[in-house]
């Protein structure tokens, strides 16, 4: 069977609430909870990350080298994807934040190195938590970083 792009992750959500529900209400035990939480966090993993998958061989590769100018700008990219495939996001909550990563693209004054060193400074302190994506705003992180 081939892998089909729809609207998993609200049903993901949904069966989470319905199982937290089900222990609130005393018909499951905590262990019980906690396992068939993990079993479909496990199965909507690999859900989003089949998305992905798909998603990158139909719209771009991310294979650019460590000296390429966009290779940051690229590992943000993928640093946003595992939060969406982990479970940490929702889809929504990852095209928030795709949102203000364009805003950054299309508003910042850096080009060529510059832009390589910006990408890597933000890339950086995304993966430290100095950056929350909790609260990621494009306009901020520019003011940030640019001088």
């Amino acid at each position: 069977m081939k892998h089909r792009f729809y609207n998993h992750d609200k049903l993901y959500y949904e069966l989470i609430e319905s199982i937290e529900k089900d222990f609130i209400d005393g018909k499951i035990t905590k262990e019980e909870k906690d396992i068939m939480i993990a079993k479909a966090t496990l199965d909507e993993s690999d859900l989003r990350r089949k998305d992905i998958e798909l998603a990158s061989g139909m719209f771009g590769n991310r294979n650019a080298k460590e000296d390429d100018v966009i290779y940051y700008q690229q590992r943000i990219g993928a640093f946003i994807d595992e939060l969406y495939i982990s479970c940490k996001y929702s889809w929504e909550d990852t095209k928030k934040i795709r949102r203000e990563l364009d805003f950054i693209v299309d508003n910042s004054k850096e080009e060529g190195k510059e832009w390589y060193i910006l990408c890597e400074k933000i890339y950086n302190d995304l993966i430290s938590g100095k950056i929350s994506t909790d609260n990621f705003n494009g306009e901020n992180i520019l003011k940030m970083y640019e001088v």
